[in-house]
């Protein structure tokens, strides 16, 4: 249950894309939420692609059978999902989509993004933005439930109640997904 919350928020901004089966997205930035909608794009029929900068988060999306890219090539996608958080990052997102493509900014920067407005333009391209779950809560656990989406992948760590001050800066630290604290 501690993942419904970070997959609904992957289901709310591929239903906001519009992702259809057999379109080609690129999802970029493989933290929870980046693999939350690398699950739902794969989950609706997309073809997938993550970028991601993180050789170790890179592992761990080579486990879903999707292409994982350490830095970005000359394919471009019907669908952009930017997930980083990162300005510069969400700037590019224009350069990454063919045209009539779709962008959504997940991330919630507090600062301005750039747009370069005559590629946007030339493209034809459409930018949505998704920052919540907006009710998919049913959805996704009817999902994992059904094996449609491999929770395997997220809990990175598991620690007690009791390891927790011991550990904290440890996990903190890692390049992980989650890390759950069983309460008894």
């Amino acid at each position: 249950m501690a993942l419904v919350e970070p997959l609904s928020i992957g289901a709310h901004a591929v239903m906001r894309s519009g992702l259809e089966a057999g379109e080609q997205a690129l999802v970029v930035g493989a933290g929870p939420i980046g693999v939350a909608i690398t699950q739902l794009a794969l989950g609706a029929g997309a073809r997938v692609r993550v970028l991601e900068v993180s050789p170790y988060r890179r592992g761990l999306l080579e486990r879903l059978g999707v292409e994982v890219l350490a830095s970005m090539d000359d394919g471009l996608a019907d669908v952009v999902i930017d997930a980083t958080g990162n300005p510069a990052s969400m700037a590019r997102s224009f350069e990454r989509a063919r045209f009539g493509g779709r962008i959504v900014w997940v991330g919630i920067v507090p600062a301005a993004v750039p747009v370069d407005d005559p590629l946007f333009h030339h493209r034809e391209l459409t930018l949505f933005a998704s920052r919540n779950s907006a009710g998919h809560f049913p959805r996704v656990i009817q999902m994992i439930e059904n094996g449609i989406i491999d929770t395997s992948p997220w809990i990175t760590q598991r620690l007690t109640m009791d390891e927790v001050p011991a550990r904290f800066e440890e996990v903190t630290a890692r390049e992980g997904l989650k890390t759950v604290i069983d309460v008894d």
